[in-house]
């Protein structure tokens, strides 16, 4: 959340310190929660060692992150990871039936998943942050098939927001995104 927040000030305020330092962040991200060996990533880096696989919100916000990077920076590699990360995270937590996405990989034991959609607090759902990188995706590539898994995704919780939009602002706040470009 902070890497896409630095970039996206600094971009906004023509802040070269809000975006190094958002740079900064994203490579201690790349640094210390990747896998060197694949594409899993962790949440919690304490001893000199990676921690506790990451969930999707965590997946989703590097991505919003290095989508900031990129429209900050015009950096290509930073685009070019987001687009890889995509795949990864469609391929550890993409429920193919649904088109939404499970809170955890499938490497997690848990005999149930949580497919979330609704803002829990003051962060917002998962899948709604999933809703709002496809749609950043779309913004830089200008790839149709990513605006489209936006507008499933938003779909597939139409009626969770209209039973309780107050639970569910973020995916919300999707859902005007895409309309903008109807």
């Amino acid at each position: 959340i902070m890497i896409h927040g630095m970039a996206h000030a600094g971009l906004a305020m023509d802040d070269e310190t809000f975006i190094r330092q958002a740079k900064d962040a994203a490579q201690a991200v790349e640094t210390h929660f990747k896998d060197p060996s694949s594409d899993k990533m962790y949440r919690i880096y304490f001893q000199d060692q990676a921690h506790q696989s990451a969930f999707l919100d965590d997946y989703a916000w590097w991505g919003r992150g290095l989508v900031s990077l990129f429209k900050a920076t015009g950096e290509e590699h930073y685009r070019n990871k987001a687009i890889a990360l995509l795949d990864t995270i469609d391929r550890l937590s993409l429920h193919e039936r649904s088109a939404s996405y499970y809170y955890t990989d499938t490497s997690n034991l848990l005999s149930i998943r949580i497919r979330q959609g609704k803002d829990s607090g003051i962060l917002p759902g998962s899948n709604a942050v999933m809703a709002h990188l496809l749609i950043d995706l779309y913004e830089i590539t200008q790839d149709v098939s990513w605006l489209e898994q936006a507008k499933t995704l938003t779909k597939i919780f139409a009626h969770d927001m209209m039973a309780a939009p107050l639970e569910h602002s973020f995916m919300i706040a999707a859902l005007m995104r895409i309309n903008d470009y109807e």
